[in-house]
């Protein structure tokens, strides 16, 4: 990570530190998918709509995560993170083998591309195209991931996209391609009733 000085250090650790317990969220949330919710929240189910656990065989899992806003407490101190989540579309991706003693591999795969409204695929943002905070938040997240989930979390890989066509809340849909499956993502998904 580059270095920052001043007010710009001070603002990429609570975007960051935001950023990062979003990923936290998700990543716990994700590990009890198989549990049924029993008082569920707003948050909660854009979390589970988010997030896809994608079983292709005994032996092979893919995960999509996708980092909602909603899933983010909307405080003084997370608008921020939220205006970051609103902007870009952060996916999170793995392909893991899983072994007969329920050891986890991560698999090779090249990188997710996004569709938004059928059209021509679009590849992921380069990191040196994105600002520093959303940068340092990507590292966040991966860093998170695998101490949350151990091996299964260290072959989770995150990637940026434009999102400025893609809103969680309001009308539309897109496909994360990433192993040869497109995922459907449609919206506006749960939870978004407590934006009103």
């Amino acid at each position: 990570m580059g270095r920052f000085i001043g007010g710009d250090m001070r603002r990429l650790r609570h975007v960051g530190m935001a950023a990062c317990w979003v990923g936290l969220m998700a990543l716990v949330m994700s590990s009890q998918a198989m549990a049924r919710q029993w008082r569920s929240t707003p948050a909660a189910k854009a979390m589970d709509y988010a997030h896809i656990i994608d079983r292709k065989s005994a032996n092979r899992i893919s995960l999509i995560f996708w980092m909602v806003p909603e899933i983010v407490e909307l405080t003084p101190r997370t608008m921020e993170a939220r205006q970051m989540l609103r902007r870009y579309a952060v996916i999170g991706v793995s392909d893991v083998a899983v072994s007969d003693l329920g050891e986890f591999l991560a698999l090779s795969a090249p990188p997710p591309s996004i569709k938004i409204k059928n059209l021509v695929p679009l590849p992921p943002l380069k990191n040196d195209t994105l600002p520093p905070n959303v940068v340092s938040t990507i590292q966040l997240l991966g860093d998170a991931s695998s101490k949350v989930l151990g091996k299964l979390g260290q072959g989770i890989t995150w990637y940026v996209f434009d999102g400025q066509e893609i809103s969680s809340c309001q009308e539309g849909r897109f496909e994360v391609s990433f192993a040869g499956v497109d995922y459907l993502y449609e919206t506006p998904i749960p939870g978004c009733e407590w934006e009103s």
